[in-house]
């Protein structure tokens, strides 16, 4: 039963969600010689492009809004075994895309096109929108980022009572001293 879509999620902006998902996806990759694809859902602020140093492309919300086909979502990075979603353009709605049944056919076809698969998922902040309650849903497992010494206590114990507690595999204690 080991979670293959991971969420990875802060309870606010700047907190260092992204990065986790980089590196997160990149060890799955690496280390365990596992296939990882990262899916920028942070849809209101799309960032995976950039830590990549690629190119803004058609992504996620155009595919969800029927401006694009599956295949052209995927993109392959310079790391063997991990491909990228970007976020792709900023659309008006992202609370509706992200809740749409197109994303989640689309998670179900990825999680059972590739069963050797993980699926990291860069949400945006719990507190701020309300997709990651949305995702909170399809995910197998959610990885909570904390910027130490920033984070109060209470907006960490706000943000989790957002989410399935069943579900939350553990915490990154971010930009430890």
């Amino acid at each position: 039963n080991t979670p293959k879509i991971i969420m990875v999620a802060s309870a606010m902006s700047g907190e260092g969600k992204s990065l986790v998902s980089v590196n997160l996806a990149s060890i799955i990759a690496a280390e365990l010689n596992s296939h990882a694809l990262l899916m920028d859902c942070d849809l209101r602020n799309p960032s995976l492009t950039r830590w990549f140093g690629l190119d803004e492309r058609k992504g996620l919300s155009d595919y969800l809004t029927g401006e694009t086909e599956i295949n052209d979502l995927i993109i392959n990075t310079s790391i063997d075994k991990l491909a990228i979603i970007s976020g792709g353009t900023i659309k008006e709605n992202p609370v509706e895309l992200i809740s749409s049944d197109k994303m989640k056919n689309l998670i179900r076809d990825l999680k059972s096109k590739y069963e050797n698969r993980y699926i990291i998922i860069d949400s945006s902040p719990i507190l701020a929108t309300t997709e990651p309650s949305v995702l909170n849903d399809i995910v197998d497992g959610i990885i909570l980022v904390v910027k130490s010494g920033d984070t109060p206590r209470e907006t960490v114990q706000q943000a989790v009572r957002l989410l399935n507690k069943n579900k939350i595999l553990g915490v990154v204690l971010n930009n430890m001293q």
